[in-house]
This record gives structure tokens, sequence and C-alpha cells, in this order.
């Protein structure tokens, strides 16, 4: 049975993205770095890639990202984190399986304190019982450790924890961990990179979320 269910953040609970990239491209332009399409960027973080593994995969040399990642988190912390919005199915799923009784905690690749921001300015922080930023742990997405630390902070093995994701990382973790997983389609990743990373469930959005939970406790 599902015992609680964890979701990723960016992406699944909130429209996030535009935000994220928009002041990714800002900071490589201020700094005179070229700034590669919004599109590639949304693609890259889909399937997992942290900021700075992205700027390193744009060609950026190593001694930059540390910067450049400074600048980011100031710009982002001032602007487009208070800026974020759930998504319209967000706040009905969130309710629908609140009601059915399940905690709820959030895995995602964020800081945890620009989570909690994230999530009290999208209105949605008092539904989580729990949540983790990627500094809230020793390793990141796709190694287990996120799952594994809310599942027992919320008393469910892990093997009764779903876990919901747009990432492959998001999945893969959850594969690891021994949870099952679901995994939310985007137009920016193809359908056959997720199922390529065989999630137990995949669904267009998340208010197809609270039935598949009925069913599959």
């Amino acid at each position: 049975m599902i015992g609680a269910v964890i979701f990723d953040l960016d992406g699944t609970l909130i429209d996030s993205f535009p935000g994220m990239i928009a002041t990714a491209r800002e900071v490589l332009a201020a700094a005179g770095l070229p700034a590669p399409p919004a599109e590639r960027f949304e693609r890259l973080m889909r399937r997992g890639l942290l900021l700075d593994e992205l700027f390193l995969e744009f060609g950026i040399a190593s001694e930059h990202v540390s910067d450049l990642m400074q600048d980011y988190r100031t710009r982002y912390a001032a602007n487009a984190v208070l800026a974020v919005r759930p998504f319209p199915e967000t706040l009905p799923c969130l309710k629908a399986l609140t009601a059915l009784g399940l905690p709820l905690a959030v895995a995602t690749s964020k800081r945890l304190d620009m989570a909690q921001r994230a999530l009290a300015a999208a209105g949605l922080l008092p539904y989580f019982r729990d949540v983790l930023g990627h500094d809230s742990v020793s390793r990141g997405k796709p190694h287990p450790e996120m799952v594994t630390t809310l599942a027992a902070r919320l008393q469910v093995p892990p093997e009764g924890c779903l876990m919901v994701g747009d990432s492959l990382y998001d999945i893969l973790m959850g594969h690891a961990a021994g949870a099952r997983t679901c995994a939310v389609r985007c137009d920016a990743l193809p359908t056959e990179e997720l199922l390529a990373v065989r999630p137990h469930f995949i669904i267009d959005r998340l208010d197809e979320l609270p039935p598949l939970v009925r069913l599959a406790s």
C-alpha cells in the first residue's frame, strides 16, 4: 500500500522553470558569456542536471562556476523565487491526498531555504510534513538518500512511498530507494526518455494522481 507521497518541486508542483532559466541566462549575460536557448536549459533540467552541472555542460570553465552560482542565488532569492506559482492541478491534488490521510513530503534539488520560500510563495508549504533540499543530505538525486531519509521521518518504509516527479533523476532516485515511482509527462522531455527509466506509473497532470493512489492502495 502507498503510505506516503514524496514530490519533486520544480516542474512538478510549481511552474518555476521560466524564472530559474531567465535568472541563469541573466547571470551568464552579466558575465559576458553566451546564454544557450531556454529550451536547452529546460531539457537538461528535466533530465535532472543541477545548474552548476549545466554551466559545465555549456562549456564554461570550472573556475568560473562558483561565482556564477553565487550571482544566481542572489538574483533568484531576490526576485524569481517569490514569483513562482503552483500548477492549476497542484492544490486540488494535495487536498485530495491529504483527505486520504497520506503524509506528503518534498525532495528537491533546490537548497532547503529556497525550497521552503518557493513553497510558501506558492501557498503550498502547509500541506507538507517534511521538505528536503539538496543541502539537507550528503548525496543528492539520483542517490536514494532523500527518499530513505524522508521515509524514516514519515515512519513509512521506502517501499510504501510513492516518488512523483518530472525528471529522470526523480524516477531513478525512487527506484534506488525501493519506492514506487510516478513520472509526470512534460513537453520538454520526450516520453520515451521517461519510459526508459521504467516508472511504475506515468501521468500527464497531477489531478490524475489521487485516483491512481486510491487504486494502488
